[in-house]
């Protein structure tokens, strides 16, 4: 993807995660960045010194259609945000590259498990046959992912882009090796993380980004980065990123990615009941929402509110168990402690029915624990003026992550 020299203005980045409903936007620095700057490896040293942050809201209609309505709206977003951290009388903080995120109902994660078995067993195996090996199952994995999605969506293969398709773990009869070249086996498993997307919603949104003078470093799955970001190899526990339409689920297992999905339902579902039981406006009910998170309505107000969202609030937990347990076909026990971030774990029904609910059909060995994930969690954060506190903006800071 090449090389390119750093100069000394450009330790300044943009972080940007477009969302369904909001663009959150990040300007951070580097300190003590390389010289040169590689936009497969991306991002790899020094911490991240987050300088201004922003939210800027989008319209209430669905962004990824295909209108030039749309298109000039959701540019007009993109410079709104872009304007929100970069100011033109701050002439020495030019930032060039964004590293950019999608909304998880556009940007997908799957984590895939292929197995195979070899005729000439005790032989070692060669440089040779390891490529042809491993070229093998990549082909095989995304070829089958674009067949299941493609069967989920319509979508054809051809309109997918695979953004990063690489095996995270070989098994050789059972036994865990780092390569295959030298080992001796007739059993090999495979276990791999794909992540990909469609090909035109790339391209609208690379078309905008450099029509405002950015260039795309690289596009990344905050999934991907929750182990690094944390700093513990050994961490295991499952991520929930309660998004707008979208709550996505990362099992982590002794520092290993072993299972990401999601399920329809978030902020956004919560925002829609309130309006439609209250007559209001969808920005009505989201601020309306907002408001009853930080607990500033009264009492009267807020048992109304409960009240109202406790059917979808079963739902989402129901939908949760159910993604869980589909997780029992890989994992046979599920890691107790959860932890919570995105901007609809705010909601105080979403952490008392993770505290509350009945988990007692699933493999945990012991109730699980309900945990907040949040940024300060996360290593090499300077973030001095404490802008960022809350877990709402965790996928913010782990797409600054490599």
């Amino acid at each position: 993807m090449g090389i390119f020299k750093f100069k000394k203005s450009e330790k300044y980045f943009l972080a940007i995660d477009l969302g369904t409903t909001t663009i959150k936007i990040l300007l951070f620095e580097r300190k003590n960045p390389p010289k040169f700057l590689d936009k497969k490896l991306g991002l790899i040293n020094g911490n991240i010194v987050i300088l201004k942050s922003f939210i800027q809201r989008l319209e209430p209609f669905g962004i990824f259609d295909s209108s030039f309505f749309e298109t000039e709206v959701l540019k007009k977003a993109f410079l709104k945000a872009i304007k929100g951290v970069v100011s033109p009388s701050e002439s020495e903080i030019n930032p060039k590259y964004a590293v950019l995120s999608f909304s998880a109902n556009i940007l997908k994660s799957q984590i895939f498990f292929k197995s195979l078995k070899r005729k000439n067993s005790k032989e070692k195996i060669q440089k040779k046959e390891a490529e042809s090996i491993t070229n093998n199952i990549l082909t095989q994995a995304k070829k089958t992912i674009s067949q299941e999605f493609t069967q989920k969506t319509g979508i054809l293969a051809k309109d997918i882009h695979f953004l990063n398709l690489e095996v995270l773990e070989i098994k050789i009869d059972g036994y865990e090796v780092f390569r295959l070249v030298g080992f001796a086996g007739g059993h090999l498993n495979f276990r791999l993380i794909a992540t990909f997307l469609i090909k035109y919603e790339l391209e609208k949104v690379k078309q905008i980004i450099q029509g405002l003078d950015f260039e795309i470093l690289r596009i990344i799955d905050p999934a991907e980065n929750l182990v690094s970001a944390i700093g513990d190899k050994n961490l295991s526990g499952i991520f929930l990123d309660v998004g707008g339409e979208i709550s996505k689920i990362v099992i982590i297992i002794n520092g290993k990615t072993q299972w990401i999905s999601g399920f329809d339902g978030g902020g956004d579902n919560f925002s829609k009941t309130l309006s439609l039981a209250l007559g209001m406006s969808r920005n009505e009910a989201e601020n309306f929402k907002i408001k009853y998170a930080k607990k500033v309505l009264s009492e009267q107000v807020r048992e109304r509110i409960k009240e109202i969202l406790s059917k979808p609030t079963q739902k989402w937990f129901n939908d949760l168990k159910f993604m869980f347990r589909k997780v029992q076909e890989n994992l046979e026990i599920l890691p107790p402690s959860i932890f919570i971030f995105g901007g609809g774990s705010l909601l105080p029904e979403i952490q008392e029915i993770l505290s509350t609910g009945d988990w007692e059909e699933l493999p945990f060995l012991e109730r699980p624990t309900v945990k907040f994930l949040l940024p300060n969690d996360l290593k090499n954060i300077e973030d001095s003026a404490k802008l960022l506190t809350s877990p709402q903006n965790i996928p913010s800071l782990l797409i600054c992550y490599e």
